[in-house]
């Protein structure tokens, strides 16, 4: 049976306007192995952030690696905003043709529910 694939990753505007993936060893990624699920994993990036110490993928580098995804766990703020931000990238991914893209964020930093799946209207 295949395992679904899980992608995490969020929009950072401080680290020099890129996109942060998940990087393995961490533990979401043991999360998602406990979790019988296979996760995105990339150190790979074409913006070099001194800032913040690593690479972050641009939009377009960002699209070939998720857009297969079946799942995307949005690990930042603003998810909403990002989504409509950059609605012409991300409407053919799969997560968010599926409605699969959840925001983990507690409500009291970001005044959702927790566990919000993100649904974007069209």
């Amino acid at each position: 049976e295949k395992k679904p694939v899980v992608l995490w990753a969020a929009y950072s505007e401080y680290c020099d306007q890129g996109w942060d993936v998940a990087r393995c060893p961490e533990y979401y990624c043991e999360f998602a192995s406990a979790c019988s699920s296979t996760i995105l994993s990339s150190s790979e990036g074409s913006i070099e952030s001194a800032a913040c110490g690593r690479n972050y993928m641009t939009t377009d580098e960002f699209v070939a690696f998720g857009k297969d995804a079946d799942v995307w766990i949005y690990t930042g703020s603003g998810a909403n905003d990002v989504l409509a931000k950059f609605d012409d990238e991300l409407k053919d991914f799969v997560s968010v043709q599926n409605k699969k893209v959840y925001d983990p964020t507690p409500p009291e930093i970001q005044g959702t529910h927790h566990g919000t799946k993100i649904v974007r209207e069209a």
